[in-house]
């Protein structure tokens, strides 16, 4: 198996690699579309389509539950040139140690998030794309009960898209690799680890704790092959299970929190 490790700051985010989601999985059913003139809006938890140039999202006290996951596909249609999306917060309130709000590239698959927010952060969200998903994870234990959803604003930023300019064909990145059982944490931000899988395996750990306090860890399949019964299990920073895969299960994982365990068990 190989796998490659992203660790995500609290900060807004540019697209460094592949990430990829959850033990809760953000995968799109289909969408749902809410009231749309030139103005949408949408309220509650669900898997809505925005298409106004500008709306508003609003996700209650009583709409912010326990251990699920809402979806808001905010993709502006219009005559005139969309060139970015900026978020504006009237109030925000999430669980800081469970639940996080990230946005998307909505022409993409939501693996890597440009931004993501928790906590009371307030703080206005702009990204360079014709339309976003915005998508928040609830976890199944939460520590903050005064934690009540937020309300936001969102407006299509207009413009003109330039010709793109020749570059230099890019120098692939190379991530650092740890292959086979690795005693020592991994600290580095992003990373590869791996095994070849054979019978001598009993079980493999790695522990990962990158040196930039990260809100969520994430992991995604570079090669998944195992045995049906054999597992590879996420843990968090607490120890509780958090996703296992099996076979050829590469569904991408994330964590929330500063760090994780990966362990193999055949």
């Amino acid at each position: 198996l190989l796998l490659t490790v992203f660790a995500n700051e609290a900060a807004a985010l540019t697209r460094p690699g592949v990430m990829r989601g959850s033990s809760l999985r953000p995968q799109r059913p289909a969408l749902h579309k809410a009231e749309s003139t030139s103005f949408s809006t949408a309220s509650g938890c669900g898997n809505f389509l925005l298409t106004g140039t500008t709306g508003q999202i609003v996700l209650s006290e009583a709409d912010y539950v326990e251990n699920t996951q809402c979806t808001w596909t905010v993709a502006p249609t219009s005559d005139l040139t969309v060139v970015g999306i900026r978020f504006s917060f009237d109030w925000f309130s999430l669980d800081a140690d469970s639940d996080y709000l990230g946005f998307y590239d909505g022409a993409a698959p939501p693996i890597v998030p440009l931004a993501i927010k928790t906590g009371e952060d307030t703080s206005a969200v702009e990204l360079s794309v014709e339309n976003a998903a915005v998508m928040l994870f609830s976890d199944s234990v939460r520590s903050n009960p005064d934690a009540a959803g937020f309300q936001l604003t969102y407006e299509a930023i207009f413009g003109t898209v330039e010709s793109p300019t020749p570059t230099p064909t890019s120098v692939p990145v190379t991530l650092p690799l740890y292959h086979g059982c690795h005693d020592a944490p991994i600290t580095d931000v992003s990373a590869q680890i791996g095994a070849d899988y054979d019978s001598d395996i009993t079980t493999c750990t790695w522990s990962i704790e990158p040196d930039i306090n990260p809100v969520l860890i994430s992991f995604s399949f570079d090669l998944m092959d195992l045995e049906e019964g054999d597992l590879l299990q996420f843990f968090d920073a607490s120890g509780t299970l958090v996703a296992e895969r099996t076979g050829n299960d590469d569904t991408f994982v994330t964590i929330t929190g500063a760090k994780a365990t990966v362990q193999l068990v055949t």
